[in-house]
């Protein structure tokens, strides 16, 4: 266990080039994810943004109690700072990540919201960390169950279906998810580009979008029925794709 916390302070110093976090880092995790658990995200994004731990606290929400967690919280636990108790209830007050059921849910009514749309940054940040995934297929010591970069979908859809989303943002969704279509699950991609085309929550529907293409934002490629399950593909028409580079 020694072994693997040094190496991964090691990694994190040399290829990643950020400090470990501190004890004093996650304790301030801990109020974050307090926060957090009692439905005060805006508080809580704005607080870690404010103490410079926004991406720690993206971190503990993508992907739980990761290895910088088990870094800061386990070698106080060795060194006498932190009893088994204490250290126990800090574990499982940061396990929001997949193992925390609500922890989606709560995000997508977030980022439905008019504060999320609000604060460009953080939605860049998250579409960094989505970008990550489904670049990467799965972070470093984390296990990931299931399709991996689904939970990650559903917060790219409930984005793209709030009305008070930014345009920049909207058409660098649309930018990644067109890298995102060559790689990944083509079920996964097909629900991210059905909700861009949507007539009702999509991009023409979204009051910010100007200089809209008349077109259709999705084009069906072939469809398939092997074993009576319905295998097809969509692809971005190009006249949106040139609308996201504008």
């Amino acid at each position: 266990m020694k072994l693997l916390m040094e190496n991964w302070r090691q990694y994190l110093t040399e290829n990643v080039g950020q400090a470990p976090l501190t004890l004093e880092d996650a304790e301030t995790l801990v109020k974050l994810a307090r926060m957090f658990r009692a439905g005060n995200l805006a508080q809580a994004f704005a607080v870690a943004n404010t103490v410079g731990l926004l991406d720690d606290f993206l971190d503990v929400l993508f992907y739980g109690a990761t290895n910088k967690i088990l870094d800061a919280i386990g070698i106080p636990e060795e060194a006498g700072e932190l009893d088994r108790e204490e250290a126990d209830e800090m574990f499982n007050i940061l396990d929001l990540g997949p193992g925390y059921s609500s922890t989606q849910s709560k995000m997508r009514d977030f980022l439905g919201s008019p504060a999320a749309a609000q604060d460009e940054a953080l939605m860049n940040k998250i579409l960094d960390m989505t970008n990550e995934t489904f670049n990467s297929k799965g972070i470093p010591g984390v296990t990931a169950g299931g399709w991996v970069g689904l939970g990650e979908t559903k917060m790219i859809i409930a984005m793209i279906r709030n009305p008070a989303q930014s345009e920049n943002i909207l058409k660098r969704i649309v930018r990644l998810t067109n890298e995102w279509n060559s790689t990944n699950s083509s079920r996964v991609m097909w629900n991210i580009i059905t909700r861009l085309d949507s007539e009702h929550s999509g991009l023409k529907a979204n009051p910010n979008v100007t200089n809209a293409p008349e077109g259709r934002v999705a084009e069906v490629g072939e469809i398939r029925y092997p074993g009576g399950w319905s295998v097809g593909t969509k692809t971005i028409n190009s006249e949106w794709l040139e609308w996201a580079n504008s």
